[in-house]
């Protein structure tokens, strides 16, 4: 099983020959409920020395932006033809400027729904996805917390809010601040939803994160949890952010599942995203279908 690197972050991408980092492009952004202040937003271009090169505007999830940049070193390299613009921000988005002819190409955390889809077609607009691979989202903790260990139904009553203090699961005798990411907007949010709570409501008192960053911030200074994506760049040098990734099992007798680290074809860890790429079938842009094709292959 090959992994695309998960430390492949904006400052390696930009320190190649041919690559720049846009301060001025203009990003993705969204405004949900009035917890959620602010996205981690950014803009990657892999400019193009012709006005007549083919530009592809990718839009859609944060948490795939380190390995889409990845990516797309490979591919411009071989593609000179091709213009690459990476735009993180959310699912949500990444589809609403698929559909809106705002972007060319959508890195989703999640399948595009029949909602969207019908949207889309209203719209005149064909929408084309393929899987990627997975991505395997890590709960984390304060690393001072004893508790290294949870079944999957000690994380759901958690996250539902039925366990409160970490005494009930073999930890100290301190509230739990639970951390989530917003739902519907992001793809992690939902699929943690759906995986870990079966669709039950996150707990009342859930702190809503703007970004992983932000989650990793709040464990590593409280006795908090939260999750975070096995690609993002926080997750390679947690320990030094004060922060530690809980081991999940099945049930209390069960062996803990093994954590892959950036995007995999297959994994037995049952908390994991899709990574996938949705464009506009419409559009006979061979920039887009060659820039597919080599992230599939990239994941075998």
């Amino acid at each position: 099983m090959a992994t695309i690197p998960a430390n492949a972050g904006a400052e390696q991408i930009a320190g190649d020959k041919g690559v720049v980092q846009m301060k001025n492009a203009r990003a993705c952004s969204f405004s949900v409920i009035a917890s959620i202040a602010a996205i981690l937003v950014f803009s990657i271009a892999f400019p193009a020395e012709s006005q007549e090169k083919t530009v592809v505007r990718i839009c859609g999830a944060g948490l795939l932006s380190d390995v889409v940049e990845a990516i797309c070193k490979d591919f411009v390299q071989s593609h000179p033809g091709c213009n690459l613009i990476i735009n993180g921000a959310t699912t949500g988005i990444g589809v609403r400027r698929l559909i809106e002819g705002e972007a060319e190409l959508g890195m989703l955390s999640r399948k595009v729904t029949p909602e969207e889809a019908q949207v889309a077609e209203a719209k005149g607009v064909e929408i084309r996805s393929t899987l990627v691979g997975k991505i395997c989202l890590a709960v984390v903790t304060n690393l001072k917390n004893p508790v290294n260990e949870l079944t999957m139904d000690e994380l759901a009553r958690i996250f539902k809010g039925d366990i409160t203090n970490w005494s009930a699961v073999g930890g100290p005798n301190e509230p739990i601040k639970v951390t989530i990411r917003a739902v519907p907007e992001t793809g992690a949010g939902v699929l943690f939803q759906k995986i870990v709570l079966n669709g039950a409501p996150y707990a009342k008192n859930a702190q809503i994160m703007s970004s992983y960053h932000t989650t990793v911030q709040v464990c590593g200074k409280a006795l908090g949890i939260g999750y975070i994506p096995t690609t993002t760049m926080y997750f390679d040098n947690l320990s030094e952010r004060g922060v530690k990734i809980i081991k999940i099992k099945k049930d209390i007798n069960a062996k803990p599942y093994e954590v892959a680290r950036g995007v995999a074809s297959q994994t037995m860890y049952p908390i994991s995203i899709d990574f996938v790429l949705a464009w506009n079938a419409k559009l006979a842009n061979p920039c887009i279908t060659g820039f597919v094709d080599m992230a599939v292959k990239e994941t075998q």
